[in-house]
Order: C-alpha cells, then structure tokens, then sequence
C-alpha cells in the first residue's frame, strides 16, 4: 500500500516538475521570439540618436555663420566711422585735425581689443553648452547600450523553481526603450534656446562696443570742427 501511494505521489510530482520544466523552456523561447522587435528598437533608438547629433552639427554652424556675419557687419561700420573721419580731415586744415590722429589710434586700438573680449566670452560660454550637449548626447547612448532584455533572468526570479513569474514578466516586456532615454529632440531644443542666448549676449557686447566708438568718433569729429570755427 506504501509502495502504491509513493508511486502515485511520484507520478504527481514528476507531472508536476514537467510542466515547471515546460514553463522554463517556454519562457526562454519566448524571449528568443521578441528579439528581432528589440533588434529594430535598438536600431530605431540609434539612428535617432546619430540624427539628432547631425542636427545639432548643423544648428551649430549655422550659429558660427551667423556670428561671423554679426562681426562683419559691426566691423563694417567701425571702418566706415574711422574712413569718414579721416576723410573729413582730408578737408579741413591740417592742423585742426592732427591731434585727432592720436585719438583715431587710440579708439580704434581699444576697439580691437574689445572684439577680442567680445569673442573670447562667446567662446567659453559655447564651450560649455557644446559639452553639456555632448555628455546629454553621451549619457543617452549609455542608457541605449545598457539596456538588456536578459533583466529579466535576475533574482529574484529562478528559471528552475519558479519561471511562472519569469514568463509572466517576458510577457509584458516592453521592447520600447525609448522612454528610458533622454528626448533627443528635447536636447536639441534646449541646445538652440542656449545657442540664441548666447548670440544675444554677443550682440550686445558689439553694441557696447559701437556705442562706445561712435561717440569717440563724434568727439573727436567736434573737436576738429570747434577748431575751424575759431579760425
């Protein structure tokens, strides 16, 4: 009778342990299935990725460019201030406007020096927001490497004892990673609102600079002609 019922509790549990061995074996297949639908996440998140980086090349030098033309313009009317000066005292008595050359000098010279601190400040604060954008960048294509669909095979999860809840969990797996990653284009807008910040802060140095230049121009302008009026 003992004989009978061990050989009947044996055939339970080898029924049972079969169907725990099924499950396991199931679950590992399963996830086997959805790896081409990771493969395509993975490929999609990347290419993204690449893009945005491209776009951010391309917002950036198109700021370059539009910086440089800020410079060119504000050159332009620095020289065309300094030529009509010396122009005008091309037509007025030499000496009611030889010591406006020292002046000339003197303003054009600090004129020179403030381009350079004008652009010197630019370029450190665009060195930095460059690499904030790049270690944003950085950080995503971490997060995208790291992700792995193997999580799913951690404790406290056993593939031997105890896979129901390990292919429940494939089950619900969720092959788009997307959401684990930064917004790429979330990147992309903060990188160009910095990037307009910056040129704005530009622009306003060269006014400085204009402002300050074209009254020293005027003052040296009036002083020429203060000198011709007592003649």
């Amino acid at each position: 009778m003992k004989i009978l019922l061990f050989l009947g509790l044996l055939a339970v549990a080898n029924a049972q342990y079969s169907e725990v061995r099924h499950i396991a074996l199931n679950a590992v297949d399963k996830l086997r299935e959805i790896l081409p639908d990771y493969q395509s996440a993975h490929d999609v998140t990347i290419n993204k990725l690449y893009e945005s980086k491209q776009k951010a090349l391309g917002e950036l030098n198109s700021f370059y460019n539009q910086t440089l033309e800020l410079k060119t313009n504000s050159l332009k009317l620095v020289m065309d201030a300094e030529q009509s000066l010396l122009n005008y005292g091309d037509t007025i008595e030499e000496w009611c406007f030889d010591n406006n050359i020292w002046g000339l000098m003197g303003i054009t010279g600090w004129a020179g020096n403030k381009y350079s601190e004008c652009i010197k400040k630019l370029d450190d604060s665009i060195e930095k927001v460059v690499a904030e954008m790049y270690e944003q960048f950085a950080e995503g294509e971490a997060k995208i490497q790291k992700y792995s669909i193997f999580e799913v095979f951690f404790k406290p999860s056993n593939i031997i004892t105890r896979p129901e809840s390990m292919a429940d969990t494939i089950s619900k797996l969720k092959i788009d990673i997307t959401d684990d990653i930064p917004d790429f284009d979330d990147i992309i807008r903060s990188f160009m609102i910095d990037l307009s910040n910056k040129q704005s802060q530009y622009t306003n140095c060269l006014d400085e600079l204009q402002t300050v230049f074209n009254d020293e121009i005027e003052r040296l302008r009036k002083f020429s002609e203060d000198c011709v009026k007592e003649q």
